[in-house]
């Protein structure tokens, strides 16, 4: 993401995201209420690799983009939800790990039901 590639159906997705809202404000159909306090519509991203890619510099720099200068607390729109410590597909136990499905779930009703909730309480 952080490189702009777009090599792939979803960093296709991801370099068309409309980072600043104004193209997405010409669309009366996108519902404001899951819209970022600035309007963007955040983008959730839960990377996972190997540990010594986690760990790795050039990731620790783009997790520091991701989160920092496009985060949505930043006035972004990226949300990173972190990778966990546990063993990994390739037997070594550590951080890079993806969570658990049904904990990105949770986390993104959580996100969903939050910006709903703010969006009723500025209505």
């Amino acid at each position: 993401m952080v490189a702009g590639m777009a090599d792939s159906l979803v960093m296709s997705v991801v370099r068309a995201w409309d980072t600043t809202a104004v193209l997405d404000a010409q669309r009366p159909n996108l519902p404001s209420s899951l819209r970022t306090p600035t309007g963007k519509k955040p983008l959730l991203v839960a990377p996972a690799m190997n540990t010594a890619m986690w760990v790795h510099p050039v990731t620790h720099k783009q997790a520091a983009v991701l989160e920092q200068e496009w985060g949505v607390d930043a006035g972004g729109w990226i949300r990173l939800i972190r990778p966990v410590e546990k063993e990994l597909a390739c037997g070594d136990t550590g951080g890079g790990a993806m969570r658990e499905w049904k904990d990105i779930v949770t986390i993104i009703r959580q996100y969903l039901d939050v910006a709903s909730a703010t969006k009723s309480l500025e209505s």
